[in-house]
């Protein structure tokens, strides 16, 4: 029986010729193991872009939409600030009246001084991006505009839940009922917070929009309400809906306004 034994390196020009084949082998395997993550991070980014575009689609109809009611809820807060300032401890009842259309969001049993749309701002893709890393393979301008963006759509929720803690400290103006100091006291504090929470909702839904226009997005079908066709076709009901419920106060928005 002849065993073969492995031959020995003929000189150091042999042994760098063999090492040089193992080291290109091993760059070669590594460089394709990139170029597969870099695909596949690719795969991520523009999954999670388009999934992206539909949380900020949903969020720029509802940015749209408080814009188009700002007038209405100052008026409204203008209205009671003058009656509790010219009335005696004589209150008269004096809920909030709306058109035929449901309360945007919400339908109330009790009647409400003031109410305002309540709508989901919504950002659970764009926290999962950052959580998993896939905003580090955008581009810095994406990123910081996308950035920019959630955190105006974080703060339009954190606000909207700060009004809708608000609006019940005013649930004794629905009723007649003799006003002393402390309750016209808290009734301002409560109408004075109401004032500006829509003063600040109008510049985030603004800050929302011309970011939007910036990044030059294009939505498609909506998806709020059970679908639309277009983003417009979606953008005219929910004015109609509001014009329907709040009145004439209600004024046109759109993403180029």
């Amino acid at each position: 029986m002849h065993v073969h034994l492995p031959k020995g390196f003929h000189g150091w020009r042999e042994l760098a010729k063999e090492v040089g084949i193992i080291v290109l082998g091993v760059l070669i395997a590594l460089g394709f193991e990139q170029l597969v993550q870099e695909w596949r991070w690719h795969e991520q980014v523009r999954s999670t872009r388009q999934s992206l575009t539909g949380e900020i689609e949903n969020s720029s109809l509802f940015a749209i939409e408080r814009l188009a009611v700002q007038r209405c809820l100052r008026d409204r807060i203008s209205h009671l600030v003058a009656k509790l300032n010219s009335q005696n401890s004589n209150w008269a009842a004096d809920p909030m009246v709306f058109g035929a259309h449901d309360t945007p969001g919400f339908k109330f049993t009790m009647p409400v001084a003031y109410e305002a749309p309540h709508r989901p701002y919504v950002s659970d893709i764009w926290d999962t991006a950052k959580a998993t890393g896939v905003v580090d393979h955008m581009s810095e301008k994406e990123a910081h505009s996308l950035e920019y963006m959630f955190a105006n759509i974080d703060r339009l929720r954190t606000s909207q839940d700060d009004e809708m803690a608000t609006i019940p400290q005013l649930s004794f103006l629905n009723f007649g009922l003799t006003m002393d100091a402390q309750l016209r006291a808290q009734s301002m504090v409560a109408l004075e917070r109401l004032d500006i929470i829509n003063s600040q909702a109008a510049g985030y839904s603004r800050q929302v929009l011309s970011t939007v226009r910036a990044m030059h997005l294009v939505f498609g079908p909506a998806t709020w309400g059970g679908g639309f066709p277009t983003f417009e076709a979606a953008r005219r009901q929910i004015l109609r809906n509001d014009r329907q419920r709040y009145g004439g106060c209600v004024i046109d928005v759109s993403l180029s306004t």
